[in-house]
């Protein structure tokens, strides 16, 4: 169940670990206040917020120093304030027109959510008619298809639930095990 505490703990154990891009999902009960404590003890991280739906949500994100946004949803309006506000922005999309529409309304990255079953796949179909498009899977990355994801043509990938649930010594095992298997790239 997510709760502040849970939030922190796991933030604090993503940092010890020597985690730099650190996403806060807006569905964390009082995200904000973690976002905050984040950007005032390091700087040397980059702090985004997820699920945002609403101008309002990221204006707040970017009052506070947030460095990237993420979205289930393409919102072009989202796009354009991120854009002039100097934040990275990561839509979600899935088909080939939203993927396009977000790349061409100047989307840094597109978040492909959700993730189809076959996804490896599905990045490869999409970037074979559009190799200029920076794209980052969401849901289900994990240790065992890290690797095939980026060599697939994928800018970034979106590690979430996979690595954050479970205590702090889980969330370093499951870290440990993805830069194990990156070493093989």
């Amino acid at each position: 169940e997510p709760s502040f505490e849970r939030g922190l703990e796991i933030t604090n154990s993503l940092l010890e670990i020597g985690v730099k891009n650190i996403e806060i999902t807006l569905t964390t009960p009082n995200a904000f206040k973690i976002v905050e404590a984040l950007i005032i003890n390091d700087k040397n991280i980059f702090v985004g917020i997820g699920s945002v739906f609403t101008k309002n949500e990221l204006l707040k994100g970017i009052d506070l120093g947030i460095s990237f946004y993420a979205s289930p949803i393409f919102n072009k309006d989202l796009v354009e304030l991120a854009k002039n506000k100097n934040v990275i922005s990561m839509p979600g999309a899935l088909s080939p027109t939203e993927i396009f529409q977000a790349n061409a309304l100047g989307a840094d990255i597109i978040k492909i959510f959700p993730m189809p079953c076959d996804g490896v796949n599905f990045i490869k179909s999409i970037l074979a008619p559009m190799p200029f498009l920076k794209i980052a899977p969401s849901g289900g990355v994990n240790h065992e298809n890290i690797c095939d994801y980026i060599n697939a043509g994928a800018t970034a990938v979106n590690v979430g639930t996979w690595l954050t649930s479970g205590s702090k010594i889980d969330i370093t095992n499951k870290f440990n095990l993805l830069k194990i298997s990156l070493k093989e790239i």
